[in-house]
């Protein structure tokens, strides 16, 4: 059986293979609980935002993504709570077009627990 120093790292090794995995990404990512704070974010989100990445984690993601202002009837956020399903939207922001999908992620009973939240240029 596994003591808990081993299972420690395990954890460890895993979560960095996953960072490692996301931060390649070039494609802006971050991870949402149900309210659209953000838990999780790669590099690219980092950049796009101009944050580090503490600066980031417990936000709203509109505080640093497109629909700036509030989750608005255009925010895909928003619209994802509702349909449970994929929503996207393409937005300018200082002249660039971003597109922004959010995929939900549902628990066994169908419940929204979170989302992925994905940014295009």
């Amino acid at each position: 059986m596994k003591d808990l120093k081993e299972t420690i790292q395990e954890v460890r090794d895993a979560n960095g293979e996953w960072r490692g995995t996301f931060d390649a990404m070039d494609e802006a990512i971050a991870l949402l609980d149900a309210e659209g704070r953000i838990l999780r974010c790669n590099k690219a989100m980092e950049e796009f935002a101009k944050k580090s990445y503490a600066e980031i984690l417990g936000h709203a993601c509109n505080e640093f993504c497109i629909c700036i202002g509030g989750h608005n009837e255009q925010c895909p956020m928003n619209r994802c709570r509702t349909s449970l399903t994929r929503e996207a939207a393409v937005f300018n922001q200082g002249g660039q077009w971003f597109e922004v999908s959010v995929d939900p992620i549902l628990d066994r009973a169908g419940q929204l627990q979170g989302a992925l939240h994905i940014l295009r240029d």
